[in-house]
């Protein structure tokens, strides 16, 4: 019996002794170089919403009135008492690093948000454009590693500016602030270096056709400076400054002059809890018909709570002060008008990649409905108040 037993220790003494060295000789192998599309990113996102708004202003609105059907203000969930496609997004991405030193970003996009970049903001007036043509590229751009810790990117490019961006999900609430919908530019076609110093400090220039020029409208370009510091680590500061030549959207002069500061401040106390500052400060010269500046500042104050790993809630207090009505093309006898806004944002991200917000948003004017009618109503009541509720879901891939 023992004998018998022997034999078959034996033997599968044998085999895993094979079997280990086939594992030693398989490690000692060096693996083979990785295929050029082993090296690409592919990601997206679809992102759809329904938003009530208590004006009701629907397609009845009377015509002429800037709200006829859509929630003033609101860039890419504009279209009110309606179920929309904000965003369909795909990616395709090679990224640099010290052993790629060339790659590339292109982003794709289809649905409102799309239409509205291509248009600068607005749906209710959208003359045909050289953007319209490039509107479902929301990035192209070439990417080089020039020197240790150097990077130029070639190409068209999202803006440098602002504490939001177009990817609803990136952000904190799910509508847009009024500073990024009326205070700054979305895109850029131009070139930009990034030098990073350390991890506390990185410094970026860039020049570019224009704001939100694809092509170019002028013959002045767009300069832009970014200062990103972090003094200790919860605490980033980005600085960014922009001067630029873009015609006024009211006399057309092409050789206005337009100036940009933007600030950043993100304080992140715990894991769970987030603070978020935002602050610019613009003007354009020559920009009003009877030959004077334009110009326009505002302040958004942002605060982020983890409930849990899951479920987030969020605050959003902002005021932007158009003085003279060039931004939302509001202009009176005294100027142009302060709007104010407060969201409330309740969030749900699902392991399955599911982002689910649901949204209180209350905008407000300074200026009577006895001065200049802003916010409508279905029978055409004027309003100085607008209250909408959306629900937004982003699914990502």
């Amino acid at each position: 019996m023992f004998k018998k037993w022997s034999k078959y220790i034996a033997v599968c003494s044998l085999v895993l002794v094979g079997f280990n060295q086939v594992s030693w000789a398989d490690d000692a192998k060096t693996p083979p170089p990785p295929k050029w599309y082993d090296t690409i990113n592919v990601s997206g996102f679809v992102d759809a919403y329904y938003s009530y708004n208590t004006n009701t202003p629907g397609p009845g609105t009377p015509a002429g009135t800037p709200q006829a059907g859509v929630n003033l203000y609101h860039n890419f969930d504009m279209r009110a008492n309606d179920l929309d496609l904000s965003l369909v997004e795909l990616n395709i991405v090679k990224p640099v690093d010290d052993k790629n030193k060339a790659g590339f970003t292109i982003g794709l996009m289809y649905g409102e948000a799309a239409d509205v970049i291509a248009c600068g903001g607005s749906l209710t007036a959208c003359p045909l454009s050289p953007e319209q043509a490039w509107k479902n590229v929301r990035q192209a751009y070439a990417s080089m590693i020039l020197l240790p810790n150097l990077q130029l990117d070639f190409g068209k490019y999202v803006t440098q500016m602002g504490a939001e961006v177009i990817e609803s999900k990136d952000n904190w609430n799910y509508t847009r602030s009024l500073l990024y919908t009326l205070a700054i530019p979305y895109l850029h076609t131009g070139a930009r270096l990034t030098y990073t110093v350390n991890d506390m400090v990185f410094v970026q220039g860039q020049v570019d056709n224009g704001w939100n020029n694809g092509a170019e409208n002028n013959d002045g370009k767009y300069y832009g400076i970014q200062l990103g510091i972090t003094p200790i680590k919860p605490l980033p500061i980005i600085i960014n400054y922009a001067e630029s030549s873009e015609p006024s959207t009211i006399t057309g002069n092409v050789s206005d002059a337009l100036s940009l500061l933007d600030v950043v401040v993100t304080y992140n106390a715990t894991d769970a809890l987030s603070f978020m500052l935002n602050y610019d400060n613009a003007s354009q010269k020559d920009a009003i018909a009877n030959g004077t500046d334009a110009s326009w500042n505002g302040l958004a104050v942002y605060g982020r709570y983890a409930i849990t790993p899951m479920i987030a809630v969020a605050l959003r207090l902002e005021q932007f002060n158009d003085a003279d009505g060039y931004r939302t093309g509001v202009q009176t006898g005294n100027g142009g008008q302060k709007l104010t806004e407060e969201t409330l944002t309740l969030e749900h991200n699902s392991l399955a990649g599911c982002l689910v917000r649901l949204e209180y948003r209350h905008d407000s004017t300074n200026l009577s409905t006895n001065t200049a009618a802003v916010f409508f109503k279905e029978d055409g009541t004027p309003s100085q108040t607008q209250d909408t509720l959306t629900l937004g879901v982003v699914h990502t891939f």
